[in-house]
């Protein structure tokens, strides 16, 4: 925040540009690289201890933002799978163990990425009050986001498991 006549102002964040070479290996030497990690299985972000808490948060933001590319929309996992399961149901023993293997995926990602989440205001980070209600409004809203499909998919399977045990 910047103070001007006397009211605190936003100081708009400083991104690296490429044309601007001193700037991009003083942002560089101070700020680790955000590396994008595999979409499987446990997620592993690059540098986390180093991360402030800040920093921690937009990495696993820009995780589920990752996943939402490869696999659709985090909150619409659990009714993605459901409709792939609909697909799935009729045809062969290895396709029905292709859906259940990629439902195991997904809740094991989101389970990962929650644990990332939950330990994320152990990174350093400033004393404002805003920064923290900012970081807890933030990690308040990814962990709705990721609980909600981790229990949207565990609801898909506990319906494909009845409606195996009553066939």
């Amino acid at each position: 925040m910047a103070r001007e006549h006397g009211v605190m102002t936003p100081v708009a964040p400083t991104f690296s540009n490429p044309l601007r070479n001193d700037a991009d290996d003083i942002y560089q030497a101070t700020r680790p690289p955000l590396e994008a990690p595999e979409i499987y299985g446990d997620i592993d972000i690059q540098g986390w201890k180093s991360l402030t808490a800040p920093r921690r948060i937009a990495a696993v933001r820009r995780w589920i933002i990752l996943a939402a590319h490869k696999y659709g929309p985090v909150e619409g996992w659990g009714d993605d799978l459901s409709q792939k399961w609909s697909a799935t149901k009729y045809r062969d023993p290895s396709a029905a163990h292709g859906w259940l293997e990629e439902a195991k995926r997904r809740i094991k990602m989101g389970r990962s990425a929650l644990s990332y989440l939950e330990c994320a205001m152990e990174g350093e980070a400033s004393l404002c009050i805003e920064e923290w209600r900012d970081l807890y409004l933030q990690s308040h809203q990814l962990a709705s986001e990721l609980w909600g499909a981790v229990h949207g998919i565990q609801y898909g399977l506990g319906s494909v498991l009845s409606e195996k045990a009553s066939t």
